[in-house]
Parts: structure tokens; sequence; C-alpha cells
């Protein structure tokens, strides 16, 4: 018995060395692949994230030779990606990367992935070795690849040419198609992107040149080809009017409102292989949710699938909807209420004097904010919302947008008339563009609905009630605009009391800026804590000695919305010698401020966005901007130059965003009027000083302007 048990236990003794041989050698094993996939000589981040965001045991398969595989009864398909690099490739290398993850997808026979290169001053192929086979990219000609196993193969170059142009996106499309051919064909546009009226695919070789909405419709009609996917891997491309252009010539759409980080194309190819459904509308929400899920932490995504199919009934109920907005411009206090409505709704891209403005908002936001006074086409128009936004996904700072913006000027701009005509077919909004720049009095507009109501489809379909009003329209005359008001005490409060055009006021907030001890003037931003009385006209301060402070230093803040539950800021400032913007909201719920990210902003010559918000990094220098002050005239003004603020500050992730109490001294606070037509004013200046803590405010800048040389 007792020899019986000690053989037992020499057994259990083999079978447990035995089972510790294999796990070390696993672990030998492991250790060995992972040292294959980042051997210590690529320390590049964007090579990195690759090689983390691509799953162990695909590695394995593709190294060891793996199998195409074939898509099921599904069909083929071929995937066209427009790769535009401009500065996002020369300067960020973010094509190669997306080219890299598009290499490390699930090989099959039944896709094609075909690319054109070109628009870009530099490529760094070289740098991505590690995780992608191409041969070096040239940047004088444009090139034409084919994604074979995990090689990009050069079919051919061709001389270089604008990738802005028409004619080259038609080219490649009909290469495509014609050297590819499937059953099914998804075009992605692969850029930079600028909502409606700035298009898509920045050429930086061509000045800048890009594909208007216009010039991309007209390609993709040129080509002849129909596409299951329109996919726009660039900002700000979820609009109507873009939507609108393309809707005879592609089932879905994919696109983000806002700024985009991009697409996660090995998610999208390897959707493709294994379950790419029949239509098109698999893979689309397949980019929607790997998008949400590699930006999880964004509160400012989105992302969204249209069903183009279904836009004809949104687009008329949209242009009904336009002709009540253009027959709210006749009586000044229900245009001020749409005003307000309209700068209350969610707005995409950059919306403010040191970002610049993309003037989007979301249409089912901007619809329900307007209901009361436009309740018409409401329900249509969400009803046909629905149906055209198949699926979206978006973040915490962005839980009214609904998939889809619209152009909504917040800023006026002459140039806007033009370009809006150009890229949109809704003449009714084109006749309010002109009411808000003041331009409507110079055309004929009885002539010019008799010409549309006998060619445009939405104007047919107006109802003949609301089409002959809107035919006959009488809009307030902006250049009778006239706003008169004075400022003084009542009581202890100071106030901003509008004695002529009430009415036409739309908005209403406050400006401080600081007096130096020298008694320079310097400028802390604008905020909306002002007690306003609309109806009676009255507007009281309710300045309290704090401001927006990061890191210990007060910053220049300038509000660029403001929601129902947060407001957001955006902050000048040199980022590493940089100049960006932070952004920054404050939480009316939790009383608490977060640093969303840094941006560029929009390009002023052009109207390109940044490609989303980038993070901070431990060790970034930061320092605040401000801009100078004019006190000069009669009404005081803010300069374009701007000059330092504070202290720099050298970022680490403790650094927090807070309300903190000013220092002893003299302030200045301005009430500034935005009118119905955004034209704004700014009242006299006055005097708050702060001592031991206390705020007091002193009157108008009367005694003060000898020294502050007025």
């Amino acid at each position: 018995m007792e020899n019986k048990e000690k053989k037992t236990g020499k057994k259990v003794l083999i079978v447990i060395a035995i089972i510790a041989v294999i796990l070390i050698w696993i672990i030998i094993g492991l250790f060995v692949l992972g040292t294959l996939l980042d051997d210590g000589e690529y320390d590049d981040p964007a090579v990195s994230q690759i090689q983390q965001d691509v799953e162990i045991e695909d590695v394995q398969e593709l190294e060891a030779g793996q199998e195409t595989e074939d898509v099921p009864d599904d069909g083929t398909w071929t995937v066209m990606i427009y790769l535009c690099g401009s500065d996002l490739e020369s300067e960020g290398k973010t094509a190669c990367s997306d080219l890299s993850h598009m290499a490390f997808a699930k090989p099959s026979n039944n896709i094609n992935v075909v690319v054109q290169t070109g628009g870009c001053k530099a490529w760094h192929t070289d740098e991505f070795t590690d995780v992608l086979d191409i041969s070096p990219i040239d940047k004088d000609s444009l090139g034409f690849y084919h994604l074979e196993g995990r090689e990009f193969k050069l079919d051919k170059t061709e001389p270089l040419v604008s990738m802005g142009e028409a004619s080259t996106l038609k080219n490649f499309i009909t290469w495509g198609v014609a050297s590819y051919p499937a059953d099914r064909y998804m075009l992605i546009l692969w850029d930079h992107g600028g909502g409606p009226l700035a298009g898509v695919c920045y050429d930086e070789l061509y000045n800048s040149d890009y594909l208007s909405v216009e010039e991309f419709s007209q390609a993709i009609y040129d080509a002849g080809t129909y596409l299951d996917v329109i996919g726009f891997d660039a900002c700000l491309m979820a609009s109507l009017e873009i939507a609108e252009a393309l809707d005879d010539y592609a089932h879905y759409m994919v696109a983000s409102e806002g700024v985009s980080t991009g697409y996660e194309y090995y998610a999208l190819l390897n959707t493709l292989v294994s379950d790419p459904g029949d239509d098109g509308l698999k893979v689309s929400r397949a980019i929607v949710d790997s998008y949400a899920e590699e930006n999880s932490d964004d509160e400012m995504r989105t992302m969204s699938v249209l069903d183009l199919t279904k836009l004809p009934a949104l687009s008329e109920a949209y242009s009904n909807y336009s002709g009540e907005l253009l027959l709210s411009t006749q009586a000044a206090e229900t245009f001020r209420q749409i005003s307000q409505e309209a700068a209350g709704c969610v707005n995409y891209g950059s919306n403010s004097e040191s970002e610049g403005y993309t003037d989007l908002v979301d249409l089912g936001c901007l619809v329900k904010n307007t209901k009361e006074e436009l309740g018409r086409n409401t329900d249509k128009i969400l009803s046909a919302l629905n149906e055209v936004v198949v699926y979206e996904e978006h973040g915490k700072k962005r839980e009214r947008s609904q998939g889809l913006s619209v152009f909504y000027p917040l800023k006026i701009d002459d140039e806007y008339i033009e370009r809006y005509s150009m890229c949109s077919s809704n003449p009714v909004f084109y006749e309010f563009l002109t009411v808000l720049n003041g331009e409507w009095y110079k055309i004929d507009w009885n002539a010019f609905w008799e010409e549309e109501r006998k060619t445009s489809d939405n104007i047919k379909a107006m109802p003949d009630d609301l089409f002959e009003s809107v035919k006959n329209l009488e809009p307030v005359d902006s250049r009778r605009v006239e706003i008169e008001f004075y400022q003084g005490f009542e009581g202890d409060d100071y106030k901003l009391f509008v004695t002529e055009g009430k009415d036409m006021v739309a908005d209403v907030n406050c400006l401080i800026l600081y007096v130096t001890d020298d008694y320079k003037v310097g400028y802390l931003g604008s905020d909306n804590t002002v007690i306003s009385d609309y109806d009676n006209g009255v507007f009281t301060e309710n300045f309290n000695g704090e401001w927006m402070a990061v890191g210990g230093e007060f910053v220049y803040a300038e509000l660029v919305e403001h929601g129902e539950d947060y407001n957001l800021y955006s902050i000048p400032i040199l980022l590493n010698g940089e100049k960006m913007n932070m952004r920054a909201a404050y939480d009316y719920n939790t009383y608490e401020y977060t640093i969303l990210g840094v941006t560029e902003g929009i390009d002023e010559e052009n109207g390109q966005a940044s490609r989303g918000l980038q993070d901070l990094k431990e060790g970034d220098e930061i320092q605040f901007m401000t801009y100078a002050v004019d006190l000069s005239g009669e009404i005081a003004s803010v300069k374009s130059e701007m000059a330092k603020l504070g202290n720099p500050i050298t970022w680490s992730d403790d650094i927090t965003m807070e309300d903190k109490k000013l220092g002893d001294g003299n302030y200045l606070y301005m009430f500034r009027l935005l009118n119905i037509f955004n034209d704004d004013t700014l009242s006299e200046p006055v005097v708050i000083t702060i001592e031991n803590g206390k705020v007091a405010v002193r009157g108008d800048a009367d005694e003060m302007r000898e020294k502050l040389q007025l």
C-alpha cells in the first residue's frame, strides 16, 4: 500500500513538471512574438499603436501565410479610397497609419481595396516598414494601388494633378470600377473636411485646392457608378446639403456632423470579409461602432449613417420649414425668438472669433428649438429625419445631436450667399440668407420665384398658401435697424436699458477686461452671466469677481455654445510655440469644468477644419493668449492682434480648470448686444473694482479715461 502511494505521488510530480515545461514554452513563444511585433527598433507612436490595435491571432495567421477568405453568398466589394494626404500625412503621418491598418485586415478574394495617393508634400512610408508593405509613395505623381494580402501593390502612376479637381476624382472612380469590377462599391473621400460651404480633400501641392460639393457630386455622376456606400473620412460632412447633392448616386452615406479623428479601417475591412450584409448597411454601422469604441473618451464625437434613398421626403419638409423660417423675418419679435433658438442649438466645428466659423447646427435640434414659432412642418421633418438617419452615435457633450446638420449662419458673411447657392438646392433658405446679410432688396424675387416654381421639385410641392406668402415677402430691413440704449444704476444694480429696437436684440452677454497697474487693458473674454429681460429690454450686470483659470493661470475664454446642461468655451493658446485653441466645457449639473482637448480651428483662407481634438501631453508648454482692445472710440472694439496672458504652464494630468477669484484691482465690464442680423454692438465700459476680495461697480469709465488714454 505504501509503495503504491509513492508511485502515485511520482506520477503527479511528473505531470506537474510536464505542464510547467509547456507553460514555460508558451510564455517564451508569446515573448518572441511580442519581440517580432515590437523589437525596439521602431518606437514611432503611430507604429506602436497599429501593433496594439491588431489582434495577436490575426498576426499569427498572416505570418503563417493565411488563406484568403471567400464571402458566402453576399457578393464582391470594391472599396475605393481617395487618399488626399495633405498636411495630415506630411506633418502627422496619418495616411500611412491608415494604410497600415488596412494591410492588417483579413484578406479575401471577394474584397478589393484600391487607393489613389496624392495631394501631399511628403509621405512617410519609410517610417512604417515594420507594419506596412508598400513601395515609397512618390509625391510628384498620382499613385494607383491595390491591396494584395498585406502588400499594397502599385498598379500605375499618372502625372501629378490636383486632387481638388472633379476630373481627378472621376478618373479614379472610373479606373477603380474598370480594373476591379464587383457587385458592390464603396467610395471613401479621405482628408480634411469643411462642411457644405468648404468641401473636402485639400491638395497642399495646389494651394489647398479642394473638392466643392458641386465638384465631387459631378465627379460621381460623370463616373456613372452607383455607390452602395459613400464615406467621408473627414470632418463636418454629415450635412443635409451634402446628402442632397449625393442622393441620386449612393445608397448609404457615413460621415460626422462634427470634427472627426478618422475611420477605423481594420474593423471596416474585417466586417466586409466576415459579414458584409446585402446592401452596405452592416459595414456602415461597423464604421460608426468602431469609431465610437476607439473614441469612447471623446465627449464631442459624432458619426452617422444616412439612408439617402429616404432623403426626398426630408428635403421637401425642410424646404417648407425654410419657408416658415423666411416668413418669420417679417416680424422683428418673431425673428428675434428664432435667432435666439438657433443660437442655442448644438453647433459643430468652430464658431468663435479665435477659431473661425463653420456655421453648422444640428437639424433635429434646430427644428425642436423652434417648434413653438415654426411648428407647421416640425413633425414631418422629425419623422423624415428618423427615416434618413438610420444609425448614429455621439458623445456626452453632443447628446442633442441627431445625426444630420444644416448650414445656419451664426455669423453672416457676404461670401456665404454665393457659396451656399452653389452647394444647395434650397432656394428658400437662400432668400433667408439675403435677408440676413442685407442684400435682399437687390433681387427681383417675384421673377425668381416664378422660375423656381417651374424648375424646383420642392418648390412645386410647396403648399400654395406658403408659396404665395414667400413670394410676397416683406422682411425687416437691416438698413433700418437701430438699437438705442443707455446704461446706469437702478438701485444697487448696474443695468443697460434698450430704448429703441428691443425686439431686434437677439443675444446679450458680457465682456470682462482687466486693467494693469500702468493702466494697460487686457481681455479676459465673454460669458453669458448677464441677467436678461428681453421682453422689456433690460439687462443687468452679474459679475461675481471670479474668472476661469487653468493650472492657476487666468485665461481668455470665448463662449462658443450654450446648451441646456453645459457651456463650451474656446481658449486661444500657444502650444509648444504653435497657435492652437483649447476647448473646455462647463457642466451645469456638476459645476465643474472639463478640458476636452486642443484644435487648430478653421483655416481662414479655405475653411478646412482641423481633424478632431488633440490630447494634451505630459510636458507640453502652454502659453495662454488674449486679444488687444481698442478703447479709443465712442464704443470699444476688440482688435485682431494677440498678446500673451499671464505665465506659461507645463501640462500634467493633474492640472484642472476652475473659477478663481480675481485679484484686487480695476476691471472693465461691457455689455455686448447681438442683433437679429448677427451684428454686434458693445456698450461703454463700466469700471468694477475688487478690494480685499469685495466687488463693487463704480460706474462708467469717465474718471479713468485719461489714464487709460481713451
